[in-house]
């Protein structure tokens, strides 16, 4: 092309939050001579959604190739700000000249985050306009990565545990009793956190045979062009499954929140894309949901604070921190190390040969300090392989202790 248009950004990823200042430089390239009126940079942020979907009201013609497709587009397009300024006003560029100048820009607090799917997206670009008279305008744009930052810590409810109670009435002769679904560590989180759920009681159904419990991001979007509609977008972020076998429900685990789970502001009525998240139990029996909970979650950046742990999370927090490790790895080790020595003193700089059986009935023999006692010495019979001048493998036994 004559004429190209280099960005540059303050960082080496254009990644900035909510609030930030965007600055960096521009530099225009031209091989020819180029008059411009002016010269307008703009920070544009858009919301677009767009989907098909089948029109159920067309009448179909069989065989008929003359028939339009079959399919409705669904659309809609949102500038959510745009801020923009001159840089350069009745100016000529000529060939080989380089324009070079530099740009800022302020996010708005209230930006939504950037977010990509095949529904929609949420975009942000810096773009340059090139004004020509009578002639086709010069558009050149990149795009930047917006995030937001949301502090939870001031938002003490969300520390607090969050329970469903729901009462499940059987005959007459049986006393009415509740099913509870409580989310003991609240309902405010960060990425990588762990979500502590409990579930007891009893349930009203015969036959229900599983609870499922996922964590969910629900992406909504809406759009007004051919007509107004809603598509719903679910995303399940982790779940957990148990089997139930009786009437009465206890159970209790814990959902790890991803770290690349999305964060973004709460949105207004005028957004088209709208972002949630939420914690959902069901009732199953095999492919029929017979019943559902759900309590809705915030994810942020910052957490809430909580003045002090519950039992259960104390409980869950030290199961993490106790690990079992396997003794006999170390054991075999310290063996195989111990015969190593013995070989290389006697001269054995080669590789020793072993196999799995020997290596693992020497480690009975092992004494409690992790060295090698002269029984386990008599009876290693591994064979080990050197290589002469003449290039032949030679075999050779081990030679043995008294």
């Amino acid at each position: 092309m004559p004429t190209t248009c280099q960005f540059e950004f303050s960082r080496a990823t254009p990644i900035y939050y909510s609030g930030e200042q965007i600055s960096g430089s521009i530099i225009l390239r031209t091989t020819k001579r180029l008059s411009v009126e002016a010269i307008q940079i703009f920070l544009v942020g858009t919301e677009r959604v767009e989907w098909l979907e089948r029109n159920r009201e067309a009448i179909l013609l069989h065989n008929d190739s003359t028939e339009q497709d079959n399919k409705l587009l669904f659309s809609d397009k949102r500038e959510l700000f745009c801020e923009s300024y001159t840089l350069a006003k009745h100016t000529c560029l000529q060939a080989g000249e380089i324009f070079a100048e530099k740009f800022s820009f302020t996010l708005p607090h209230e930006a939504p985050a950037s977010y990509n799917t095949k529904y929609g997206e949420i975009f942000y670009c810096v773009r340059l306009i090139l004004q020509r008279t009578s002639i086709f305008n010069k558009v050149f744009e990149t795009r930047c990565i917006i995030k937001n930052r949301i502090d939870l810590c001031a938002s003490v409810e969300l520390s607090e545990p969050q329970t469903i109670k729901v009462a499940n009435t059987k005959s007459s002769d049986v006393q009415e009793t509740s099913l509870l679904f409580t989310v003991c560590s609240g309902t405010g989180y960060v990425p990588g956190q762990n979500i502590i759920y409990t579930i007891s009681g009893r349930h009203r159904f015969s036959a229900c045979n599983r609870l499922r419990v996922n964590l969910c991001q629900l992406s909504t979007f809406r759009a007004t062009k051919s007509q107004m509609k809603v598509r719903e977008s679910l995303i399940i972020l982790n779940r957990d499954t148990r089997k139930i076998s009786s009437s009465y429900v206890m159970a209790c685990g814990q959902l790890n929140i991803p770290l690349l789970t999305h964060i973004s502001l709460p949105a207004n009525e005028n957004n088209l894309i709208k972002i949630c998240h939420y914690l959902e139990a069901m009732l199953t029996y095999k492919k029929r949901i017979l019943q559902k909970f759900i309590i809705p979650i915030t994810v942020g950046t910052i957490p809430p604070k909580r003045v002090k742990l519950s039992e259960l999370e104390q409980y869950m927090e030290g199961a993490q921190q106790n690990h079992c490790y396997d003794n006999l790895v170390n054991a075999t080790q310290s063996l195989v190390e111990s015969i190593f020595f013995i070989h290389t003193q006697l001269g054995t700089e080669k590789q020793i040969q072993r196999k799995s059986s020997n290596v693992y009935s020497c480690s009975s023999r092992i004494c409690c300090s992790g060295k090698v006692t002269p029984d386990a010495i008599r009876t290693s019979t591994a064979q080990r392989t050197t290589i002469g001048e003449t290039g032949i493998a030679k075999r050779c036994n081990l030679k043995r202790f008294s």
